[in-house]
């Protein structure tokens, strides 16, 4: 229902829906009826089924923003999207499974990326649509900034697990 809003208020979009669910004739006609039933013309859909990893990550060349699912958000294709240069817009939720996408886009240096409400969520949606040009600049970098987060910044990660592992080894040994 957010992803139907957000077509709404932003008419100009399209979206990508892409699941194993796909490969089903049926399943995505049904998914058609579903989403004119709710207003969204068909031309603004692309359903589709799962891909070999090399070809979905060209997919993401093709994509402007990725929308985190909701309840349940994503992981390592949140990771994928990101490295492809394609910004998370997502909810924050309640739970572990829910505020996944909102400790992604925190520590990738994005916060302004995570909604608080559904409200937020469109909003910052439409606010980004309108800014093609700022939006170009940052999926352009993004590969670059990500370098340096704690997401992306494998020495530092191994530095830092290398160290929690001395130094739990040292307390073992104390005992």
């Amino acid at each position: 229902q957010l992803w139907i809003k957000l077509l709404h208020a932003i008419p100009q979009a399209d979206l990508c829906l892409k699941t194993p669910s796909f490969t089903d004739p049926e399943c995505i006609a049904q998914f058609y009826t579903d989403f004119a039933a709710q207003g969204i013309a068909r031309e603004r859909l692309n359903f589709t089924g799962p891909t070999d990893l090399d070809d979905m990550m060209r997919e993401y060349l093709q994509i402007d923003i990725a929308l985190d699912p909701i309840p349940y958000n994503g992981g390592t294709t949140s990771l994928q999207a990101l490295w492809m240069g394609v910004p998370i817009l997502t909810l924050a939720g309640e739970n572990f499974c829910g505020r996944m996408g909102a400790s992604i886009m925190h520590h990738a240096g994005l916060p302004d990326w995570i909604a608080e409400t559904e409200a937020d969520y469109i909003r910052i949606a439409q606010q980004t649509a309108s800014q093609p040009a700022e939006l170009f600049t940052l999926k352009k970098g993004l590969r670059e900034q990500l370098r340096y987060t704690p997401l992306f910044n494998n020495q530092s990660f191994t530095r830092a697990l290398e160290t929690a592992s001395r130094t739990l080894w040292q307390g073992c040994c104390l005992k």
